[in-house]
């Protein structure tokens, strides 16, 4: 290609990369900010169920609608109905408790110190099963979800279906079905097809991050060992009798009864098949 040429094609293309560039909702924020604990962004608190605390920590208005946060502190067994975010991916980490997350028709449990990634457009709920649970969580781009909630906030469970309905379509949120209950049978994937967990005390990529000789985890998210069994298949949560297995945050051993032998299948490789007894 001659130098005429580039710089004729570089000229021209410019305007069109130009319009494909986000645009700015704002301002960024121009300082610094503490949220307290316990305490929402602009002082605005938006419980979930009326009681649950899911307080605003990050506004759209800090970061020119790129991404909000929220920290939720689950005082029941409960969780939002199925739905999925036309706009938005969102990320969860587990602080306290432990819950079960919902994405496509797969579910995953996640405890202490994991995190999931839920990219937009997939169905997706979850459900507290611990007695107390905390979790923070982050919407990118930020989107409505700030507004929603405050709407939410005000209707306090006595909209109308209208009313409902009008502020999902606004929010860019679309009802799928009904939430999934603490109490029932849970059935868990040995990996989802969308989406992805991070466990404890390992990085996206398996990889570890030392800090002072310890990893970033360890201290709060310690190493738990316990006793499982096998699944049947690398898809379901079926229990063998003649099987157990031991797992640690990084690897699972499984054993054949009463003499040893390898457990076959992915649950060798992803211990998240089967929920720990």
């Amino acid at each position: 290609m001659q130098r005429r040429d580039f710089i004729l094609i570089t000229l021209l293309s410019f305007p069109a990369y130009a319009c494909s560039i986000p645009k700015r909702t704002g301002d960024m924020a121009a300082k610094a900010f503490v949220v307290k604990a316990g305490d929402s962004r602009f002082h605005k608190p938006t419980p979930f169920h009326g009681v649950n605390p899911n307080d605003l920590k990050v506004s759209t208005k800090d970061t020119s609608g790129r991404l909000s946060a929220f920290e939720y502190l689950g005082t029941e067994k409960v969780g939002p109905m199925l739905h999925s975010h036309l706009f938005q991916d969102e990320m969860f980490f587990v602080l306290k408790g432990e819950y079960v997350f919902q994405l496509g028709e797969e579910r995953q449990l996640l405890q202490a110190g994991d995190l999931i990634f839920l990219p937009r457009t997939v169905p997706h709920t979850w459900v507290q099963i611990s007695d107390r649970g905390e979790m923070f969580y982050f919407l990118q781009p930020a989107g409505k979800m700030e507004e929603f909630f405050l709407r939410l906030t005000e209707l306090d469970g006595k909209g109308t279906p209208e009313q409902y309905e009008e502020l999902g379509k606004t929010s860019g949120i679309t009802n799928h079905g009904p939430a999934i209950s603490a109490t029932e049978k849970h059935v868990f994937a040995a990996q989802l097809s969308n989406g992805f967990v991070v466990r404890a005390g390992q990085g996206r990529f398996g990889e570890l991050t030392i800090i002072n000789g310890k990893t970033a985890t360890t201290s709060r998210f310690p190493v738990r060992t316990q006793a499982v069994n096998c699944p049947f298949s690398s898809t379901t949560a079926t229990k063998r009798a003649d099987r157990q297995c031991t797992y640690t945050r990084t690897r699972m051993r499984c054993s054949t009864l009463p003499k040893a032998s390898t457990c076959s299948n992915a649950a060798t490789k992803n211990f998240s098949s089967v929920r720990a007894t």
